[in-house]
């Protein structure tokens, strides 16, 4: 039951998506990051960290997910913003920390390959983070607080799990309709 609702709120979020628009973002987004680097490797890193970033921010968006359904009731929006804003800037200072096992992903055996390889998990963890976001505002509106009665009945480990997993299937659906060529 529980993964239901969750894939429904996920497919009723991207149904409104335009795909297309996406798509050219996230090129956009990989040309301005290229353009702000002087070689290949410095711009691997640069994505290496913008990975790091989005994947630690994931963390944070999760910690509120599950916090919402342990108190079994909507948390409030503009405390959650506070909340993820305050933890993002902590968070811009101390990646440096995590960035080297980010770094150790994209190693492959040309710099090419590493480029395509970071571009393709840039991308992915784009989308993930913009899932898991629009998941987590969705629960946040007033309108949808009978989500937190259905969900009640389960631990809210399951529920963050579930949305993961299912954030990561329509992340995973995305950069399969997009057509993705970077």
């Amino acid at each position: 039951m529980a993964e239901k609702e969750i894939s429904g709120v996920l497919r009723d979020v991207t149904r409104s998506w335009d795909k297309n628009a996406i798509q050219i973002d996230l090129k956009q987004e990989l040309l301005v990051k290229r353009t702000k680097v002087s070689g290949q490797e410095e711009y691997v890193h640069l994505l290496a960290g913008n990975i790091a970033y989005l994947q630690e921010s994931l963390y944070l968006i999760q910690s509120v997910i599950h916090r919402s359904f342990a108190r079994r009731q909507s948390l409030n929006r503009v405390e959650v913003q506070n909340e993820i804003y305050r933890a993002l800037q902590e968070l811009k200072d101390n990646l440096d920390v995590s960035l080297s096992a980010y770094e150790e992903k994209f190693k492959k055996d040309t710099l090419s390959e590493s480029t395509t390889a970071a571009e393709i998990a840039y991308s992915q963890a784009v989308l993930l983070y913009a899932l898991q976001t629009a998941f987590l505002f969705f629960l946040l509106d007033p309108e949808n607080r009978n989500l937190l009665k259905t969900f009640s009945v389960y631990p809210p480990g399951y529920i963050v799990s579930a949305v993961n997993e299912h954030s990561t299937f329509y992340a995973n659906l995305l950069m399969d309709e997009l057509e993705h060529q970077i």
